[in-house]
C-alpha cells in the first residue's frame, strides 16, 4: 500500500471527488459519514474529512460551519500529534 493511501478512507476520497465535481452537498454527506464512523480510528483520514467539510461549507457560503469544521480538524491533528496533518490544516 502506498503511504498516502493510509491517510484516507474510501468515504473521504469519494467526498473529494464530489467536491471536484462541484457537488458540495453530496461531498458534505460523505465527509460527515467519515467523521461519524465510530469504528474508524484513522485520525489523519478524519482530519482530512474535516478539511473537506470546511472547504465545502466555504464554497456554499456557510462560513461559520466552515470555520467550525476547520477548527475541529486542527484540534484532532494537534491531539494526535500529527504535524503534517496540522500543517495541512493551517
Amino acid at each position: 500500500m502506498h503511504a498516502h493511501a493510509a491517510y484516507a478512507n474510501a468515504r473521504q476520497l469519494v467526498g473529494e471527488v464530489l467536491e471536484r465535481l462541484g457537488r458540495f452537498r453530496e461531498a458534505i454527506e460523505w465527509a460527515t459519514a467519515e467523521l461519524q464512523e465510530s469504528r474508524s480510528l484513522n485520525v489523519p483520514s478524519k482530519c482530512r474529512a474535516g478539511r473537506l467539510l470546511a472547504r465545502c461549507h466555504a464554497a456554499l457560503g456557510e462560513h461559520a460551519l466552515s470555520v467550525a469544521a476547520l477548527n475541529a480538524s486542527l484540534e484532532g491533528a494537534q491531539e494526535g500529534r500529527l504535524l503534517l496533518t496540522e500543517a495541512l490544516t493551517v
